[in-house]
């Protein structure tokens, strides 16, 4: 059985090819691009509206209707809050959410939001809201 010895070092550290020294050139160039890209990319992300901002548009609007209906009168309102989806169409945002509502008396209520924003300059701008009669008491 033949032996490994691993003190023998098979690479001579001392030379350097021209193409190795072009390969690290390339490698550390490509590493500082790809952090430079990223960074720049964070500087000019979207920002899109939270969902405390969200919440804090809704005050005041009206969903539902003629038979049952909703005004959004305080973010504490909002006993659950999810966005289940975002779309981006142009200079329009449209949230999909869905709500679970706790008035301060009477039923909770439930309902699956559509709420639009605008882009103008450079920020979000609250359009509407709308819950495609899916606003329901919850018993």
């Amino acid at each position: 059985m033949k032996k490994f010895n691993f003190t023998h070092n098979s690479v001579d550290t001392k030379t350097f090819s021209n193409k190795d020294v072009k390969y690290t050139g390339y490698l550390i160039f490509s590493v500082l691009l790809m952090f430079f890209l990223v960074f720049v990319s964070n500087a000019y992300a979207e920002n899109f509206p939270s969902s405390d901002q969200v919440k804090a548009d809704l005050i005041g609007q009206r969903i539902g209707n003629m038979y049952r209906s909703w005004v959004f009168a305080s973010p504490s309102e909002f006993y659950k809050f999810n966005i289940k989806n975002k779309n981006i169409s142009g200079l329009l945002l449209e949230y999909e959410i869905s709500v679970i509502l706790k008035p301060r008396s009477g039923p909770m209520g439930s309902a699956d939001l559509v709420v639009v924003y605008k882009k103008e300059n450079s920020s979000w701008k609250f359009i509407n809201v709308t819950d495609n009669n899916t606003l329901k008491p919850i018993r």
